[in-house]
């Protein structure tokens, strides 16, 4: 039977739209990383130049918040490869094969996780990398590890199986020529012992096409032993902003029409939703409620010893804005590279936080004078958290030295998003998180609809510790993400599809 895909005319269209959106998305990083002021307002869409040129290894966004339908979780979701235009989607528009997909937990506040997830993908069709070996041990974060490659493993040599949820005679023979789908292994590492095989062969949703797409990206939401569910797949992406604030901080004026730039976009996610015990330290979330986040991503690298695979980390996100917006364009791979504990002797980094550019760019467009430096309060939100104790906003929110259990000594200052997990769900949630007197949202965890990109601008004013401009600035069409967000997890919308 011939389907649409089949017919002459949409072919030849659907070539011509893969070569525009190849010089769309090229367009577009350039935009976002381009000579001049070094402050880009896109979260972390492409922030360095590595970036640019993995794009499946780019951590774009990441979320952190209470599950809002069931409280005593935890949900963190993290995207890869920007700017996915919603047509025949290009070759790497699906998770790499050849690395591995990290999320870290620190209880402790020690810059080192206390808990990781490990994601390894592989292609239904048995392209790509079907090895994808447990880990063995835990290793050194931000230089080159090697990892053994067990003969043993069931992704050594797998192709497709037959009524497997990844296999690709699921899909028609014109889908198969489009997208490969997918399927993944998730481990669970703690330091010092050996990796626990949480699934195996669990599905990626596919690429949207068909009438039964929702039905697949709903069996794409897999529940976890002990409690808790992961989903990866493509999701419209909720990241949303101004362009305004685009010109506002790479030109110090807010010459540009006010629309959401990346309202067209889908956008790769890996989400996961884990019991508020698992988090905490000694699993006891009234004494120790602080919990910091953040995500990597690993390249096979080569190794020139026999049976040994090596992989660098290439990919770092901790909290939003940081990446892009704090951290110089010099100093961005190098950040992409390390972990959360080097940070403290990262001295260009730590000097970056406390005399922020962005402060001095935005200044003369919104009429205002920039905060005196050093700004403890950066800091506060960048590196050591929230609290009384660690700067001048006296709010006891979301710094490790509320745990109780954690031992003080240990407690370094490192970029990273954290979430304290006792925070009340708001029942009327502001846009602006804490700069809008929302303690729940940003820079405590992050919640997809956070406007990250604007509480940021008025954080470089002075907020929330002085008034900020008195233009107004914040008064906008864009008010969230592109597509409503969904009730259940994963949260994100589905993605587009034309």
């Amino acid at each position: 039977m011939e389907t649409f895909r089949d017919r002459g005319p949409w072919r030849r269209a659907a070539r011509s739209l893969t070569v525009l959106t190849a010089a769309g998305t090229l367009l577009t990083a350039a935009l976002l990383t381009c000579p001049g002021p070094e402050v880009a307002e896109a979260s972390n869409h492409a922030d360095s130049p590595l970036q640019i040129l993995d794009p499946q290894m780019d951590v774009t966004d990441l979320y952190a918040f209470t599950s809002p339908d069931r409280q005593d979780t935890v949900t963190v979701i993290w995207n890869y490869i920007p700017f996915e235009l919603p047509v025949v989607p290009l070759p790497y528009y699906r998770f790499a094969t050849r690395g591995f997909y990290d999320l870290h937990f620190d209880s402790t506040g020690d810059g080192k996780p206390e808990l990781t997830y490990r994601w390894w993908y592989r292609n239904g069709d048995g392209s790509g990398d079907p090895k994808a070996p447990p880990s063995k041990g835990y290793p050194a974060f931000g230089a080159q590890g090697a990892v053994a490659d067990p003969r043993n493993d069931p992704y050594h040599g797998m192709g497709p199986a037959s009524g497997s949820p990844g296999s690709a005679a699921r899909l028609n023979p014109a889908a198969r020529r489009t997208i490969i789908p997918q399927t993944y292994k998730l481990e669970l590492i703690r330091p010092g012992q050996p990796a626990k095989v949480l699934l195996d062969d669990a599905p990626v949703a596919p690429w949207p096409l068909g009438l039964d797409y929702r039905r697949k990206f709903d069996e794409a939401i897999v529940p976890l032993p002990g409690g808790g569910k992961t989903f990866s797949g493509p999701v419209k992406d909720p990241f949303f902003f101004d362009f305004r604030m685009i010109a506002l901080t790479r030109v110090g004026l807010s010459v540009a029409p006010p629309f959401d730039f990346i309202a067209p976009f889908n956008v790769h996610s890996i989400a996961i939703q884990v019991p508020k015990s698992e988090l905490a330290l000694n699993g006891d979330v009234r004494r120790n409620p602080v919990v910091g986040i953040w995500a990597t991503s690993s390249r096979e690298t080569v190794s020139l010893t026999p049976g040994e695979r090596r992989f660098r980390q290439v990919s770092r996100q901790g909290l939003s804005m940081f990446g892009d917006s704090v951290n110089p364009a010099p100093l961005r791979d190098i950040y992409h590279a390390s972990s959360p504990d080097q940070d403290r002797s990262n001295v260009a980094l730590r000097e970056a936080v406390r005399k922020p550019y962005a402060s001095l760019l935005t200044a003369p467009g919104l009429l205002t004078i920039p905060p005196a430096t050093p700004r403890l309060d950066f800091e506060q939100f960048f590196l050591t958290g929230i609290a009384k104790a660690t700067g001048p906003i006296k709010i006891d929110l979301n710094s490790h030295v509320l745990n109780q259990d954690a031992d003080r000594s240990r407690i370094v200052p490192a970029e990273m998003t954290r979430l304290n997990m006792t925070t009340p769900v708001t029942a009327r949630p502001n846009r602006f998180g804490l700069i809008g007197g929302d303690l729940q949202g940003w820079p405590n965890g992050r919640r997809l609809t956070d406007d990250v990109t604007v509480a940021f601008v008025r954080l470089s004013t002075g907020e929330p510790l002085r008034r900020g401009s008195l233009l107004p600035t914040w008064v906008s069409p864009v008010l969230g993400p592109a597509k409503a967000i969904r009730d259940v997890f994963p949260y994100e919308a589905y993605p587009d599809i034309r």
